[in-house]
């Protein structure tokens, strides 16, 4: 929430593209929906194509932090993507 009040006072935020990864046990739904909505009104851009939630982020991951599962390497890398391109 700090980040969140820092950035609302900053003008240049609106606009800036935003990827969510949630990897929070149980049902966080409503707490990710309520942050896209606090990111939407202070005009962000919010990357669904790129946003991640839930056990698939837990399980991602390996011991050295390499990923080990391919859709999440793919979502990744289209958020990656999604930054670069205006």
């Amino acid at each position: 929430k700090n980040a969140l009040d820092w950035l609302v006072a900053d003008t240049e935020f609106a606009g800036k593209r935003v990827v969510l990864i949630n990897s929070s046990a149980g049902d966080a739904a409503h707490l990710t929906a309520q942050l896209i909505e606090v990111l939407q009104t202070m005009s962000a851009r919010v990357l669904f194509c790129a946003s991640l939630r839930g056990a698939i982020v837990r399980k991602a991951f390996d011991e050295q932090g390499n990923i080990i599962v391919a859709e999440v390497a793919e979502t990744i890398q289209a958020g990656l993507n999604a930054f670069v391109t205006p």
